[in-house]
C-alpha cells in the first residue's frame, strides 16, 4: 500500500525542501518524474507548475502505446491526485487533463500511437 507522507514544516520550508530536492536531482525531466510516486498498482501524482508536455511524457509511460507530442500549447499546469490512483485510471485522467487545456488525446490506429491535437475553438452559431 502506498502512503503519502506529510510533514509539519511551514510552507516556506516546503519550498526550500523542494528546491533542494530539485537541485539534488539535477535535470528538469528527472525532477518531474520524481513527483510521481509509484506503488505496486497505484500512482500518486503531484505536478506543480510543470509544462503540459512534461506531464504528458511522465504519464505516457502508463499508457498501452507511445504518445507523440507535437505542437501543443506550452501551458503550465498543476495537477495532483488526492490519493494514489490505479494505473488503469491514468488514461482517463490524462484525457481529462488534456481536455481542460484544449488538447485531445487521439488514438492513431494506423501507426499504433496516441497523438495530441489542439482542439479547435467552438464557433458561435
Amino acid at each position: 500500500m502506498l502512503k503519502r507522507i506529510t510533514s509539519a514544516v511551514p510552507r516556506a520550508g516546503h519550498r526550500l525542501a523542494l528546491v533542494v530536492a530539485l537541485l539534488a536531482i539535477g535535470a528538469d525531466a528527472r525532477a518531474q518524474d520524481s513527483l510521481m510516486v509509484n506503488g505496486s498498482d497505484s500512482i500518486a501524482i503531484h505536478f506543480v507548475d510543470v509544462e503540459l508536455r512534461a506531464a504528458v511524457q511522465a504519464l505516457g509511460r502508463y499508457l498501452d502505446r507511445p504518445v507523440v507530442v507535437g505542437n501543443v500549447n506550452s501551458a503550465r499546469i498543476t495537477f495532483e491526485t488526492p490519493r494514489p490512483v490505479l494505473r488503469s485510471e491514468i488514461p482517463r485522467l490524462l484525457r481529462g487533463l488534456l481536455e481542460s487545456q484544449g488538447v485531445r488525446l487521439v488514438s492513431d490506429s494506423a501507426s499504433g500511437v496516441y497523438r495530441l491535437e489542439n482542439r479547435e475553438p467552438e464557433r458561435p452559431a
